[in-house]
This record gives structure tokens, sequence and C-alpha cells, in this order.
């Protein structure tokens, strides 16, 4: 039985040959993808932001001030090393396309187990078909608590199709 005919199953994009599915409950999610949207979500969370990178060099900037301080190369290389790592992983959105991927199936895919060869196939799919990349985007969006709470989530959710709708027209032919 493939995914389509399935009714635990229901398709929440299709483009040509390309059918992306959801449970048809939210509830149905077997343990291991909770298990990975949660490792994803903590991983999104991790990344450095603009107020964070803003208290680190606020850190620095006070560490250096202080002129009894014994321990000001110790310390600035503890917060630099820091600032470092979570540069290597923002909180951008290819976070919330990675949250799509996990959260959804293709055909072929086992909706019981969670298999990073099929997350990186759906991620590198989103980054060449701009409507895969907005559908993956919206649902990762909207099931990662840190964007959330950084962005305005009462717009429409087809708000990134209708946007590149409109960038669209405003090309020349």
């Amino acid at each position: 039985m493939t995914l389509r005919d399935n009714p635990e199953f229901k398709c929440e994009f299709e483009k040509g040959d390309v059918r992306i599915y959801i449970p048809a409950e939210v509830s149905a999610y077997h343990t291991q993808r909770y298990v990975a949207a949660m490792a994803q979500q903590i991983y999104s969370e991790s990344g450095c932001t603009k107020d964070l990178l803003k208290s680190m060099m606020d850190n620095i900037i006070s560490i250096c001030n202080d002129k009894d301080a014994r321990t000001v190369k110790t310390d600035i290389a503890v917060l630099a090393n820091n600032i470092k790592y979570r540069l290597q992983y923002p909180i951008d959105e290819d976070c919330a396309i990675r949250m799509g991927a996990i959260l959804s199936f293709m055909e072929g895919e086992d909706p019981n187990t969670i298999s990073d060869v099929w997350t990186k196939k759906k991620v590198e799919l989103a980054h060449t078909d701009p409507d895969v990349y907005t559908f993956f985007l919206t649902l990762g969006i909207v099931n990662t608590p840190a964007y959330k709470e950084r962005l305005d989530i009462s717009i429409d959710m087809n708000y990134f199709s209708k946007r590149r709708e409109a960038l669209n027209g405003l090309l020349p032919m």
C-alpha cells in the first residue's frame, strides 16, 4: 500500500510527481519522528541570534574594562569560542526547512522511522524547487517554537507562495 492509498495519511503538497504527506491525525506521528523533531527544535534554539550576540559582546567589553580581572584572556576566549560555535548554526530558515522535512513523508519513505537520507533528500529538493521550499518552510515554522516566538505566525500560511507570485509578477518576461 502506498501513502496515497493509505487513509492514515493525507497529501499536503503535490506538484508534478512530487507528493508530500503528513499524518491524517497530528497525534499519529511515530515516536521516532517526535524524537527527531525535538532534536531539531533543540538545534534550532542553540544557534546565534542578534540578542545573544549582543549580550556576549557586552560581556567581552565588560571583561576588557575590568582592570582587576586575572582571567581576561580565558574569559574572552570562552566567549569567542562560544560565538564561533553558534555562528556555525545560526537560527535561519534552514532549521525550519529541516523541521518540515522531518515532519513529512514522501512516497517510498517509511513514516514509522526517521532516515537522515530521506531528510537530506527532501531538504535538497526544497533548495531546487521554490514551491517545495515554501511548503517545508511553512510547516517547519509552525512546528518550531523558537520561530513562533520570533515571528508573527498570524500571517496567512500561504504568505510565502503569494509573495513569490507577486515578486514574479514584477520581473520582466
